[in-house]
């Protein structure tokens, strides 16, 4: 079994950065028990249907299938800050961004 990514076919490759501006992020709080303050927010991927898709699964699935996930993700991920970066108080809050575990066995992954 290889760890490497599949090799991109030409015939099924998507414009990528089309999807990613079609997409969106909405940010889940995430807020301390004992004090009740929001201490930061996780990105949650949104409108992944109005790019096409059935389901974030289906977008990620896509991405690894045509070898494209490593600049997806770091695609959403630009996306994902410069919207969180807006939020007011963002300076004093962390942003939480859940990724497509195989973005590690590409090969443009660096640790």
């Amino acid at each position: 079994m290889t760890t490497n990514r599949p090799t991109a076919q030409p015939a099924v490759l998507r414009n990528w950065q089309q999807v990613v501006d079609k997409v969106d992020f909405a940010f889940q709080p995430i807020v301390s028990p004992h004090t009740g303050h929001v201490f930061g927010y996780e990105a949650l991927l949104r409108r992944w249907d109005s790019a096409g898709f059935a389901s974030i699964q289906a977008l990620f699935d896509t991405a690894w299938e045509t070898g494209n996930l490593h600049s997806v993700d770091m695609m959403l991920r630009e996306k994902a800050i410069k919207k969180f970066a807006r939020l007011p108080g963002a300076t004093r809050l962390k942003l939480f961004y859940n990724f497509d575990n195989r973005v590690i066995k590409t090969e443009d992954y660096q640790p």
